[in-house]
């Protein structure tokens, strides 16, 4: 039996593309969910994984902190114009203001320059 999703573990991921748009959220498995944003893409996307966690409410709640810091940069539904080292910094600073480090981080998120998300968001599957 599958655990209840505000119990598994997921993780934040950031997807960008070429056009300058990016997007946060939160999968247990970020390779499958770039399967299912490719679909319905024009343009090839790329995924940054940013940061595991081990419950899926944890990284909710770095998601939707996330979109709220960088709602002014919404182009439209999840998408963002923002760069992976933007967000990159942001986590930083979300660590810091807690008290604590960042999780874990990829190196190759913020190398990429990728955009990334944010807004007003509730953390449904396959964010």
């Amino acid at each position: 039996m599958k655990p209840p999703a505000s119990l598994s573990h997921a993780s934040l991921y950031l997807v960008g593309s070429r056009l300058g748009l990016a997007r946060i959220g939160v999968a247990p498995d970020p390779h499958q969910r770039l399967r299912e944003l490719q679909v319905g893409s024009p343009v090839k996307l790329e995924l940054a994984p940013v940061a595991p966690y081990q419950e899926r409410q944890d990284a909710c709640a770095v998601a939707d902190e996330l979109c709220r810091q960088f709602a002014p940069r919404r182009a439209h539904g999840s998408w963002y114009r923002v760069t992976a080292a933007e967000v990159s910094r942001a986590l930083d600073g979300l660590g810091a203001a807690l008290g604590r480090g960042r999780r874990t981080t990829s190196a190759a998120a913020g190398a990429r320059g990728l955009p990334s998300r944010s807004g007003p968001r509730s953390c449904s599957p396959g964010s």
